[in-house]
């Protein structure tokens, strides 16, 4: 039987509407993040995460009814052994650390740039390769791709950047044979494209990769059986991008792929 996808389930505790929108949709453009539970109340709060122990709550410190410092304090009297909390304040240190000692892993200060919030929850959450940043990834599968002759301007660039993400934080997706319903949809999603137009711009700069590419880059990322059928899929490319990039976050390499021989 095919293990089902395990999503991250998050609750998020925010007074303002516009606000918790944001928040929910820079999680699902993760594609490990599901937010079942929105709120503006404190009570709410409380009862949605006693009763459910979501992976996270992302908690505002000002809140309706009972206020984020209340809920935490009061979170204190359960054993929420899965639960990890993520708070936010306006206000000063103080009120930082007063949320840390209240039992938050973690607070940021509003304003905060959307990626901080993401890496936050993700540090919170996941295996330290796992929590490795967008930035990072990006860097890596840049040189690999840079490495090959795939030039940036091609429409597919920043969705394989994507995808790299996504197949380095879930390795299973590709062995469960997942990449078109689940990778794919994500990606379109994320850019406001169809699933189709992901699959064709993807395809065309698999064949770039192949018809131009530098041949001992080209043999030092893909397998001679590859090579020789004179065709990639688009899931060869991204295993072996995610794989290049995976090895060399390991072995902390820096530079191109012909620095490292």
């Amino acid at each position: 039987m095919v293990k089902k996808r395990k999503y991250l389930q998050v609750v998020i505790a925010h007074p303002i509407p516009e606000e918790r929108a944001r928040i929910a949709a820079l999680l699902k453009r993760e594609g490990i993040f599901r937010v079942h539970h929105m709120t503006e109340n404190g009570l709410d709060c409380l009862r949605e995460v006693v009763s459910t122990q979501p992976d996270l709550l992302i908690l505002d410190t000002v809140l309706d009814k009972v206020d984020g410092m209340e809920v935490l304090r009061r979170l204190r009297e359960f054993p929420l052994t899965r639960t990890r909390c993520l708070a936010i304040t306006s206000f000063k240190d103080y009120v930082k650390e007063r949320a840390l000692c209240l039992g938050a892993d973690y607070c940021l200060i509003a304003p905060y740039a959307d990626n901080v919030l993401v890496e936050a929850a993700r540090m919170l959450l996941l295996p330290p390769e796992s929590a490795v940043s967008d930035r990072e990834l990006d860097e890596q599968t840049s040189r690999v791709l840079r490495d090959i002759g795939v030039p940036a301007r091609l429409k597919a660039y920043p969705y394989v950047l994507h995808a790299v993400r996504i197949l380095y934080r879930d390795p299973e997706l590709v062995r469960r044979r997942c990449v078109v319903r689940e990778l794919y949809g994500v990606i379109a999603q994320r850019f406001g494209v169809s699933l189709c137009q992901v699959e064709r711009a993807m395809r065309t700069l698999s064949a770039r990769a192949l018809d131009k590419g530098d041949p001992e880059a080209l043999a030092r990322c893909f397998s001679s059986a590859e090579l020789q059928r004179g065709h990639l899929t688009n899931t060869d490319l991204l295993v072996a991008l995610t794989r290049l990039v995976s090895e060399r976050l390991t072995d902390g390499r820096p530079g191109s792929a012909a620095e490292d021989r």
